[in-house]
């Protein structure tokens, strides 16, 4: 089963945010939220994040494959996506590369009314501890979880080196 997860996962060409600067003109495809959304006559752009990185990536979209996808006016601000396309070194000096997007499939609604986090706007933390259930997807919180994750990776790596040296393990 795990070969064959694996064979699955190779031939679909998934990345995360974080290594899609290392892939060069490759196809993939990206799942994550929206983080902003701008819409342009010819092109769209999206920034997207799934979490694996403090930095988004930009999908440029051809407007027209917005508008063919039925689910076109469901896709905004804090709504699960998978985009699949080509990453292209990007003209832009902030970013290395972009992804130039051939398909664009909607995973989760999220409601642009409901949904309490604007794109490009900072939110107080306590505004933010409000919504505990979607505080992971903010930055701050983000960079948070991140140490308190290198943390505890650090603390029971220490330990599960002590319990191979005849030593009690404490915890």
């Amino acid at each position: 089963l795990a070969h064959a997860m694996s064979r699955l996962r190779r031939c679909l060409h998934f990345v995360r945010v974080c290594e899609a600067g290392r892939q060069k003109e490759n196809p993939v495809s990206v799942k994550g939220w929206v983080k902003a959304l701008r819409r342009q006559k010819d092109i769209s752009f999206l920034e997207i994040n799934d979490g694996s990185s403090l930095k988004n990536i930009q999908v440029v979209a051809p407007t027209e494959l917005l508008e063919n996808n039925s689910d076109e006016k469901k896709i905004n601000t804090g709504c699960s996506v998978k985009v699949s396309g080509t990453l292209v070194p990007s003209s832009h000096a902030r970013q290395s590369t972009e992804l130039q997007a051939d398909d664009i499939t909607l995973v989760g609604t999220c409601s642009p009314v409901d949904y309490p986090f604007k794109a490009k706007k900072h939110h107080p933390l306590d505004y933010i501890r409000r919504y505990p259930h979607l505080r992971a997807r903010t930055t701050s919180f983000a960079s948070l979880l991140r140490i308190r994750n290198a943390a505890a990776m650090a603390l029971h790596s220490f330990y599960q080196v002590a319990v191979t040296n005849d030593t009690v393990k404490l915890i």
